[in-house]
């Protein structure tokens, strides 16, 4: 019986070892794949110029109504939830309505008037209780909506981790946006033209996927799209009204991305059926210049 105990032992302890170096050999990999993602994508280096510390700032509250029309940045800092963005109504200012549980989640919005009559809008989600306990609560997944205000001039700088998102930004004066997601799905819209044609778009993301739908509604002179261990659906149809130079990049996954006939393309292979066509039209139309990257996946672009 000793001997037979002894087996058993001997045998447990080599399953658990070994499904101990398995796990371990994971995380080593998804650590490695992290880091070369982050190398490729340069997830960590802003778009956007930083801002100013906004914790020296005379912070108020929400956002005020007489801030419309002036310029300004909103910032947008999230984690673990379901987040949607979309237009205020005319004349409204930017707020928030969200449904969450406060003794597990806090969300802060924080606003500052700088001297030159620009402001700063930021607003934070996050997960303050964890631990066992809350892997097993019950209770409606948080939800977090942002509405943003028409008419006025904004960059828009947003970070989200461990979440879903979905954004309409059809109709906005947006002049920049700068859009990072992790470990988790980013859906954007554009259904209508923005107020003015964007300086630069640009959307990198991690363990996830992006779908864009009508970019070209938002007519941005630079576009760039990154995409580390996930893929992206990137529709470029929409009113362009302007030049633009398009990057796709994707480590570990794929990038496919859809083109309206109606602009020039540059960059990317033209012949048959199927594959893109450089114009030649007696009207000058819009130009769509490509740089594609992909490692360890693959990056299309087909012309519709």
């Amino acid at each position: 019986m000793a001997e037979g105990r002894g087996c058993l032992k001997k045998t447990l302890f080599g399953c658990l070892g070994l499904i101990g170096l398995m796990v371990l050999v994971s995380v080593l990999g998804s650590m490695w794949a992290m880091n070369m993602v982050n190398r490729e994508q340069g997830t960590d280096d802003p778009v956007l110029e930083p801002v100013a510390d906004i914790q020296t700032l005379d912070i108020e509250g929400a956002f005020p109504v007489q801030a419309l029309g002036y310029p300004g940045r909103v910032i947008i800092n999230m984690k673990r939830g379901e987040f949607h963005i979309n237009p205020a109504n005319p004349g409204e200012p930017a707020y928030v309505d969200a449904r969450y549980d406060k003794e597990k989640y806090e969300l802060t919005e924080q606003f500052a008037m700088l001297p030159d009559s620009t402001w700063i809008y930021q607003i934070m989600f996050t997960q303050i209780e964890s631990g066992p306990k809350t892997w097993f609560s019950s209770g409606p997944d948080p939800r977090v909506e942002i509405f943003l205000p028409m008419g006025t001039p904004f960059e828009l700088d947003s970070i989200v981790k461990q979440g879903g998102i979905e954004a309409e930004l059809g109709g906005l004066w947006i002049t920049d946006a700068d859009i990072r997601y992790s470990q988790g799905g980013f859906a954007l819209s554009i259904s209508d033209p923005l107020q003015e044609p964007m300086n630069t778009l640009a959307i990198r993301g991690t363990m996830g996927g992006f779908a864009g739908e009508g970019l070209g509604n938002a007519s941005p002179h630079a576009l760039l799209v990154r995409c580390g261990m996930g893929g992206a659906d990137v529709d470029l149809r929409g009113d362009w009204r302007n030049d633009c130079t398009v990057d796709l990049g994707v480590t570990m996954g794929g990038v496919a991305a859809s083109v309206p006939r109606g602009v020039e393309v540059r960059g990317v292979g033209s012949g048959g059926d199927g594959e893109m066509r450089d114009a030649n039209p007696e009207v000058p139309v819009p130009v769509l210049t490509f740089t594609t990257h992909a490692k360890m996946g693959e990056v299309d672009v087909s012309q519709r």
